[in-house]
This record gives C-alpha cells, sequence and structure tokens, in this order.
C-alpha cells in the first residue's frame, strides 16, 4: 500500500514538521532548562528562537526520514527531540541549592553567580549529562518559577512526563558509595523520588563522591549518539538492589506502566516515603496514577481525599478497598495516607470493579459473611455466626482492640476481591464465588442505622482493625449473591443517627 506521505508535498512536510517543532517546544519540554555552556537559565521562547534556525537547516534530511516514517506527529516531535536532548537530575535537597532566582537573570536582572554545596553538586550534574551528549538540563530546585502558581502547577503536572521524555536522568545518591548503602540511602525514603525512579527510561546513578554506584563489570548500555552509555535500568546488579530497597519488583522498576500494578501496589510502594509539604503525598503521585486534579498547597490533608477521589473516577480496582490504620479525618471509608496500605494483595479480576465515592458514603458490592467477635480484652478472633461457615472457611487476621469494637458483637466481614461465578441463564446478577485454597481480602463492618434510599444500598460502618487488614481462606467452594454495601463518611454518619 502507498505511504500517505509519499503524496504529500516537500513544502507541505516542511510546514509540517516545523509545527511539530512548535508543538515539541511548549508542550513537551519544561518551562525552562539550563544550558550547559553558560549555566544560565531559559525559557521556551529562548529556546525555540536559539533551535529553529537549525531545524529549518536540517528540514530536507528531516523531509525524508518523515516520508518513510509516515509523518506521524509523534514521530515528527521524536525527530524533533535529537536536537533537544535533555537530562534531568534527581536527588535529595540539600543546604544552599540554587533557586529559580538565582539564575533567572532576565527576570531579576544580573545577579552573582550562585555559590554552595547545592551549586556545586549543579556543576557536578551538568559535567555528567554532557557525558551523555546533553547540552540543556532540568533541575527541580531552579528550573520552577515557584512564584507564579500557574507555572509551578504545571510544573507538578507535568513532572512525570518530563522524567519520562528525558534523554537520561542522573541520580546523586549523597549517602551511598556502592548498594550495600542503598537501606540507608535517605533518597529511597523521599515521596517525589518515587516518579524520579519510575519515570525514566535511561537513569545513572552516582554515589556521594560522583563514582557510579553501578560496577563496571554490572554495566549495561544503550547505543545512542556520542556512543553506548551505562543505562542502570538495564543492569541486573543494579534492578536487583533497587528492588530489594523499595520492594518495587525489578519489572516496573525497568519498565515502569500505568496499567502495569494495582492501586494498592503503587500506594504500597509510597507507603514508607515522607514529603516535607503535607500535600505532597498526594501530589508526588499524580503522575504514577495518571491522573489530574487542581494544586491548592494549604489544604493538607484533604489533598490526599482529594487524590482518592480522583483515582476512583478512573481506576475499577477494587484493591482500593486494600487499607488498614488510620482512616481519614474526613470518612472511616477511606485512608488517611499511603501509609494504610502495607499488605500486598491482588484482586486478579475479581471483585466490584463498579465502586463509586459519592457525598454520603463509598458504594461497593461485596460478598458479607456474618461473623462474631470472640477474645480477650486486647485480641479479637472472628468467627462465622453460621456454624456451618466455620468449616469451609478460616478467618487469617485476628484483630487488634479498637473501641468501636466489642467481644461478643456482630459484625460482617466484606470480602473485597471475590470471585465471579458464571451467570446463569435468565439472572440479571452474578453470583461471587469463593474457591477453595484461595485467600480474599476484606472490610469489617457493621449496620449503620442510618435512613438512605434502598438504591444506595445497606448502611454501613467501616469498623477499625488497627494495621491488620483482615483475609480468609476457603476450605472449599463457597458461593453466594453479593450485597450492594454503602460505607458511611463520618460526619454524615452523625447526621443521619440524630
Amino acid at each position: 500500500m502507498p505511504n500517505p506521505a509519499d503524496f504529500l508535498s516537500e513544502s507541505t512536510l516542511r510546514e509540517i514538521w516545523l509545527d511539530s517543532f512548535d508543538q515539541c517546544v511548549y508542550n513537551d519540554l519544561p518551562q525552562y532548562l539550563i544550558r550547559i555552556s553558560d549555566m544560565k537559565l531559559y525559557s521556551r521562547n529562548e529556546l525555540w528562537e536559539i533551535f529553529r534556525p537549525h531545524v529549518l537547516d536540517t528540514t530536507p534530511t528531516d523531509v525524508e526520514k518523515a516520508r518513510k516514517s509516515g509523518a506521524s506527529e509523534s514521530k515528527l516531535r521524536s525527530l524533533c527531540k535529537r536536537h533537544l536532548k535533555v537530562a534531568v537530575f534527581s536527588h535529595r535537597w540539600g543546604s544552599r541549592e540554587p533557586a529559580f532566582r538565582d539564575m533567572s537573570s532576565k527576570i531579576y536582572g544580573s545577579r552573582p553567580c550562585p555559590t554552595g554545596p547545592g551549586y556545586e553538586k549543579l556543576l557536578r550534574f551538568c559535567e555528567k549529562a554532557k557525558e551523555y551528549g546533553c547540552k540543556y538540563v532540568w533541575s527541580d530546585t531552579c528550573c520552577i518559577n515557584k512564584e507564579s502558581s500557574a507555572e509551578l502547577e504545571e510544573a507538578i503536572h507535568s513532572m512525570y512526563r518530563w522524567y519520562h521524555d528525558a534523554f537520561v536522568c542522573i541520580v546523586h545518591l549523597a549517602e551511598s558509595s556502592s548498594v550495600e548503602d542503598f537501606p540507608n540511602e535517605p533518597w529511597f525514603t523521599r515521596g517525589w523520588t518515587l516518579q524520579e525512579l519510575l519515570a525514566p527510561r535511561n537513569l545513572r546513578m552516582y554515589g556521594k563522591n560522583w563514582i557510579p554506584i553501578c560496577p563496571k563489570e554490572e554495566e549495561n548500555t544503550f547505543v545512542s549518539p556520542p556512543g553506548p552509555l551505562p543505562n542502570d535500568k538495564q543492569s541486573t546488579y543494579m534492578l536487583d538492589a533497587i528492588s530489594k530497597v523499595t520492594g518495587i519488583d525489578a519489572e516496573c522498576v525497568q519498565r515502569f506502566t500505568y496499567m502495569g500494578a494495582s492501586l494498592s501496589e503503587k500506594m504500597r510502594w509510597a507507603s514508607k516515603r515522607k514529603t516535607t509539604r503535607i500535600e505532597d503525598v498526594a501530589y508526588s503521585l499524580l503522575g504514577i496514577f495518571k491522573v489530574s486534579m487542581p494544586i491548592a498547597y494549604g489544604e493538607g490533608k484533604m489533598a490526599f481525599r482529594r487524590l482518592l477521589e480522583v483515582i476512583v473516577q478512573y481506576s475499577p480496582d477494587p484493591t482500593f478497598f486494600a487499607w488498614a490504620g488510620e482512616h481519614s479525618y474526613y470518612s472511616p471509608a477511606l485512608p488517611s495516607s499511603p501509609s494504610c496500605f502495607q499488605t500486598r494483595v491482588t484482586a486478579r479480576g475479581g471483585g466490584d470493579h463498579g465502586y463509586t465515592i459519592q457525598k454520603l458514603g463509598v458504594q461497593v458490592k461485596l460478598l458479607l459473611i456474618q461473623m462474631q467477635v470472640h477474645g480477650s480484652a486486647h485480641n479479637y478472633k472472628l468467627q462465622p455466626l453460621n456454624t456451618d461457615l466455620s468449616y469451609i472457611m478460616t478467618v487469617l487476621s485476628r484483630l487488634q482492640h479498637r473501641p468501636n469494637i466489642r467481644a461478643g458483637e456482630h459484625c460482617a466481614l466484606g470480602v473485597v476481591n471475590f470471585d465471579r461465578y458464571p451467570r446463569r441463564s435468565g439472572d440479571e446478577d452474578e453470583d461471587g464465588v469463593l474457591y477453595a485454597g484461595k485467600q480474599y481480602f476484606c472490610v469489617l463492618i457493621k449496620p449503620s442505622p442510618a435512613s438512605l434510599p434502598s438504591s444506595f444500598g445497606q448502611p454501613s460502618l467501616k469498623l477499625e482493625t488497627g494495621d491488620v487488614l483482615p483475609m480468609i481462606e476457603s476450605k472449599k467452594e463457597y458461593r453466594a449473591r453479593p450485597t450492594t454495601v454503602f460505607l458511611m463518611h463520618m460526619k454524615t454518619f452523625y447526621r443521619a443517627v440524630l
């Protein structure tokens, strides 16, 4: 079949090529880049002026390439990026880091060259970027105009993509000399560095003396001008070391994709990481979950609540409920932070994929098993209210003491990731099934006295279980019809009671 690009004139292809260059500069590049040759900050407009003459000079060659590649916009943008190879920096902030104001002479006037350990670190980063053939670099310390709320918001929403599209990400591990130091390396404990680890395709880690962490004999390379270049994401030695300290599978470290890990797994990766600003717990996860929401510093823990609501709009993953620990200030049905996702679970395609967060609570279908609480004041055990079920399933988790659950009280285990039994002819709803020998995670609930329309489902209150995620294992196949449950938010729950 003839290539459609063969029928386009050279002038038309030239116009498409130049438009692709414009789109690349204004949509793909960060707002500001540092040019290594003079260590000055350049805006997108300035970069457009610098590079456009070079693009015009090389148009005949690129037109021919465009003809061969079909002249698609994505391929043309890739061609453009060969003129705009950018290295990005990932590090733990230290003392006297150069700020945007220090580097932007165009905005703030001529200023003395920055000094101090932060600027020395920036210079060493630039040296390593040059080894990868990059003439421009980006660092979060000085390439974001934080005095502009619009530019700060764009940077937060775009940062994952900037790290992904960069030619290479240079990582400085200030407390490490080898992989043996990784367990004590602060870089692995920070919130923002999670996306800086997962997003780049090419990554190189340097230790505190700017010596590569990866031993020479363990290096693996990728081929690109100026020659074969080391990429730690191609080194099994480095991937295994990173996986061990982060708890992230080596395959995900090497080639992370949005659909490649469950909701709870991505939260688990962030569960032990810290951020200076409370809001950044949520904002640093936007790229990993591929969602967007307004940035509003000052909102505190509400940021994570809003993140959950946005994720649920797009994700059918029932591992959203695979959490235990401190609930949100705004609702006992929601977790307070990623630290609640400590248990590794999988939905394996089961459970309710249509759950929603609403004004009054969380609506979800669960396979309910009525339970009774037995045990001492500090260690509770759940047993099925129907004694026949005691012979076909085992509750794996003992519950820690909490004020809203008492010995002898009746409650229910809602199995979240139940399997679906094939629908029978004439049935509108599917049965849920627990297969023999398989483990399932649950939420512990009790009925709420709130009065709601029947369409909401059974009003319930999610009970606290300490840091333990209730689990159940079936000894033989058990089948039942799932129940629509409405897990009430705290404030609406009390209003309904009154």
